[in-house]
């Protein structure tokens, strides 16, 4: 497999199959801006014609020590996955850093999920290191809500916009109590028209987004669900939640 395979094979194995790793959050997390290096050498193994190679992670800078700090859990995980060839055996596992360019401002990167939603979801909630911008229709899910407890504990900013909506009265006033979250009614001519969102953007780095609500009905629908690191996408939606936020502010 290539590099960036390698790398896709590290972050699904530790969203599966990955519970026995106890930082495999952290891990999932440090990942997420990484890149993958086959550094290969001339430096023959015991098999003829078989050369050692390294696999360097290379990691966003900020995050080198926490990688670093990581590292035996990070040389299981490629232990487990690595493929050995005719040509080529692993030797050791390395934390580099990985080149800025541009100064991150032209890093782009959409992925897109269509089973374990949820899932993907609480990891980028436990990644957020400062704010959570919440805006879906329907927020019934108390394992997501209680992820969200737990990082504003930690000292995240956590603001929610949703539907006021007898479907969402199950968390309403612990999302109130909470995050003094915002329910909104239905506006329009009759009344029927509705937050109908589903974002959430975290520290201003990446946006989660699609078809998904953040309620228990929507884990047994064919949904979609989008993770886009680009700092101009991530711009539009915070803009439009902040016009949200303050619209129904002034009417709270």
């Amino acid at each position: 497999m290539n590099e960036t395979q390698f790398l896709q094979t590290m972050s699904q194995t530790l969203k599966w199959d990955g519970d026995e790793y106890s930082d495999k959050d952290k891990m999932l997390s440090i990942l997420r801006y990484s890149e993958i290096d086959f550094e290969r050498t001339t430096s023959f193994t015991r098999k003829t014609y078989q050369c050692h190679e390294d696999i360097a992670i290379r990691v966003k800078i900020p995050l080198l020590k926490e990688a670093k700090e990581t590292l035996n859990s990070f040389a299981k995980l490629v232990n487990y996955i690595y493929r050995e060839t005719d040509e080529y055996d692993l030797r050791n596992v390395l934390i580099r850093p990985r080149p800025v360019e541009n100064q991150e401002l032209d890093i782009v990167s959409h992925t897109a999920e269509f089973d374990q939603i949820k899932e993907e979801i609480i990891q980028g909630i436990r990644i957020a290191k400062y704010s959570i911008w919440v805006c879906v229709a329907w927020f019934t899910d108390r394992d997501i809500y209680n992820e969200l407890v737990q990082k504003k504990k930690e000292g995240v900013q956590v603001r929610v916009i949703t539907t006021n909506d007898k479907n969402n009265m199950r968390l309403k006033e612990e999302l109130i109590r909470e995050f003094n979250a915002f329910f909104v009614d239905g506006f329009g001519a009759y009344g029927n028209n509705l937050v109908h969102n589903k974002f959430c953007i975290v520290d201003f780095e990446f946006v989660m987004h699609g078809s998904y609500n953040w309620s228990y009905a929507a884990s047994y629908n064919d949904e979609t669900w989008v993770t886009s690191l680009d700092k101009e996408f991530v711009f539009k939606f915070a803009e439009e939640f902040k016009k949200l936020y303050l619209k129904y502010d002034i009417e709270k």
